[in-house]
């Protein structure tokens, strides 16, 4: 009977994996930069710029 769950690492760096099952190793091959919210800036401007 097992009370913990294994982690998960990298195949590639052996880090471990986050959540989402991402490498949050950036000098990591297999490491997904995180996405910048740029829609946000981009409708105030938009707004702003109309009026």
């Amino acid at each position: 009977m097992s009370f913990w769950k294994k982690k998960k690492y990298c195949q590639y760096c052996g880090s471990e994996l986050k959540s989402d099952g991402t490498c949050p190793n950036p000098d990591c091959i297999a490491y997904v930069a995180p996405k910048a919210d740029t829609t946000a800036e981009t409708s105030t401007t938009t707004q702003n710029g109309g009026t």
